[in-house]
């Protein structure tokens, strides 16, 4: 039973719920004054409508793994991802599974945040790179930029989420040459099953990873050695689907390949980057996820951007960034008000109800009181706009003199940076009030790598093929993990470790850094 909250009248809203408690005790009711309590009626509804589909199927899971883990012994507290880059209980995680969606990719950039701060970067630019897709974000001083314009499917969701681009753009992406013959990269993907043409399991379409073997860029086996690959399937698809179509060699073929993906992951690194006033210039990149390392250097190279960092396991960042984030949950309240006649009573009033009922939830959450901590913001346009920008208030309390003032000088200044320009002569309009509470959680800590002697990390020379180096070069093969703090690298050079694999092209130089990351600097 779903049932649509009126902000109008929410006293309605618990009149009903109270009788359907009674009337169907094993129902499960969701009120959307509890999910997404903002105007604009159909992303409410769909909020609504979409928790109250999850909810069966979350309540049996959460019991299920609440159940396996306390017959494990594991019985602390136990944490779910959600979507905003925090974690909730699992009895939150119960009651909203509308805010887990998208949650994994999420997971990522908080680890990446993390291993930013490690290595002095509080300007970053992720890109977590997969099987089938890429997704892309940004951290600009530190802090992780943050939408309510997602979708899931063909619908909206409006919940708060870490602001993650995606792009269908991955390992297992496949190449084909359309009816005009121009050659094109995915969204289409091989997937698992069968996979790439490469893996040895019926898979006959040529694929991103299939033109990374191809040219050399990845051992013949992966997994440490536990999944071979098969390198002449891999020449069979590229040359009889993408080669012989287009009248190009081998190489050619799967440099084309890369080429296009590379360019189509560039487009998506622009629009979180320079579309959005940011420099590139000033940001290091962090590639990550299973084929992250394999384009990381030359995505920076086509975005002039001058660093690259690449943490340790970086094809199972997100794993590590669940243990780096704090209890997080968003509140709202809707005041529309508009000036210069401002009501600064009701917005200091709803604030203080937003207070009340985050540190309740923090409560609620087992969280102590000095861990509890509230950051509030609000919702913003211009008269007659049709869409909003948040903005921070930073003050640690509400100041009723300097409340309106602060959020609107802060609106102006955030809309120049995104737009170049601000129309501070126009008449702003204050929409929407939040309060998110933050329990904060102990990190789990980055212990770095030993400073000991250890086996040389260099493996094997092998020919490698980079295209703007000419073709074929003699290149050195890196063990990741016998790698010590200090140790430099320099291009042509691959680095193999268990979960990723990182291609160093001429011309560009790696470091290892204490905490085991390699820091590649691309030279100008």
């Amino acid at each position: 039973v779903t049932l649509l909250h009126s902000y109008r009248n929410p006293d309605h809203e618990h009149q009903v719920l109270e009788w359907l408690a009674d009337e169907l005790p094993d129902a499960y009711l969701c009120a959307s004054a509890d999910i997404l309590p903002v105007f604009r009626e159909y992303e409410r509804s769909m909020a609504t409508v979409i928790n109250a589909y999850s909810i069966p199927r979350a309540f049996k899971y959460f019991e299920s793994l609440k159940q396996s883990l306390t017959g494990a012994g594991i019985v602390d507290s136990v944490f779910i991802m959600k979507s905003n880059g925090g974690v909730c209980s699992v009895e939150a995680a119960k009651e909203q599974p509308v805010f887990l969606a998208l949650s994994g990719p999420a997971g990522g950039v908080v680890g990446a945040k993390r291993y930013g701060a490690e290595a002095g970067k509080a300007n970053l630019i992720t890109i977590d790179i997969g099987g089938t897709s890429a997704d892309i974000s940004l951290i600009a001083d530190g802090q992780l930029e943050t939408t309510v314009e997602g979708e899931i499917a063909e619908f909206p969701l409006s919940v708060p989420m870490v602001d993650v681009h995606t792009i269908g753009s991955g390992g297992g992406s496949i190449a084909r040459v359309t009816e005009t013959g121009s050659l094109i990269v995915g969204p289409e993907s091989a997937g698992a099953e069968p996979g790439p043409a490469c893996y040895g399991r019926g898979g006959t379409e040529p694929t991103v990873t299939d033109a990374h073997l191809v040219l050399g860029r990845i051992a013949d086996q992966l997994l440490g050695g536990e999944m071979k690959l098969d390198i002449a399937a891999a020449r069979s698809a590229i040359n009889e689907k993408i080669a012989k179509p287009l009248d190009l060699s081998l190489e050619e073929a799967a440099e084309g390949i890369l080429t296009i993906i590379n360019n189509d992951m560039m487009g998506m690194l622009r629009l979180v980057s320079v579309e959005k006033g940011h420099d590139p210039k000033k940001f290091a990149l962090m590639p990550f996820g299973g084929a992250g390392s394999l384009h990381g250097v030359e995505l920076a190279q086509l975005m002039q951007i001058p660093e690259v960092i690449i943490p340790p396991g970086s094809g199972v960042l997100s794993a590590f960034g669940l243990s780096q984030t704090d209890v997080k949950q968003e509140f709202s309240q809707i005041v529309n008000q508009a000036g210069p006649d401002w009501d600064i009573d009701s917005i200091v009033d709803g604030y203080e109800k937003l207070d009340k009922i985050a540190k309740t939830w923090l409560e609620a959450e087992k969280i102590a009181p000095e861990a509890m901590a509230l950051q509030r913001s609000a919702d913003l346009r211009y008269a007659e706009q049709g869409f909003e920008l948040s903005v921070e208030y930073e003050d640690e309390g509400v100041d009723a003199a300097t409340i309106v003032e602060k959020l609107v000088a802060a609106f102006h200044a955030k809309h120049e940076k995104l737009y170049t320009y601000s129309l501070t002569e126009n008449e702003v309009e204050i929409v929407t009030l939040r309060v998110t509470a933050v329990g904060k959680l102990p990190r789990f800590p980055v212990s770095g790598i030993a400073d000991d002697q250890a086996q040389d990390p260099h493996l094997y020379t092998a020919p490698v093929h980079f295209q703007n180096a000419g073709g074929w070069i003699d290149t050195s093969f890196y063990q990741r993990e016998r790698m010590r703090p200090g140790y430099e690298i320099a291009g042509p050079a691959i680095i193999l470790q268990a979960d990723s694999t990182l291609v160093l092209p001429p011309g560009t130089h790696g470091r290892i850094d204490d905490t085991g990351s390699i820091i590649v600097r691309i030279n100008e």
